[in-house]
């Protein structure tokens, strides 16, 4: 039985090495809802909800992208982010779902 302990201790740490470099190596998104204060000449001023996309990579979390003024329902705006979160949605199809979701009246 001891002699199975130093082998299960190496795989311990191969395993842990490994999860180490798959995690520092994987793209990761986060969606976060950006409220925002704005105006037009025919609403005159309103609030507003928009996405912001943050790429996290090397343990550096930057602002890859924006859409401004997505929805005035911020209920729906953070059930939308949260699914973007969940489903870690590409940013390159962010404006085709935020689209498709205006066309269903979901936002």
């Amino acid at each position: 039985m001891a002699e199975n302990a130093p082998k299960k201790e190496q795989n311990k740490m191969f395993f842990a090495f490994l999860k180490k470099i798959i995690w520092e190596e994987k793209k990761m998104f986060r969606y976060i809802v950006k409220r925002e204060t704005l105006h037009t000449p025919e609403l005159g001023v309103y609030n507003t909800f928009g996405v912001q996309v943050l790429e996290t990579q090397d343990g550096t979390e930057k602002v890859i992208a924006a859409v401004s003024d997505v929805s005035l329902d911020v209920e729906k705006i953070t059930k939308f982010i949260s699914l973007c979160n969940e489903h870690q949605l590409c940013p390159e199809h962010l404006l085709d779902v935020i689209e498709d979701c205006l066309n269903e009246n979901k936002l």
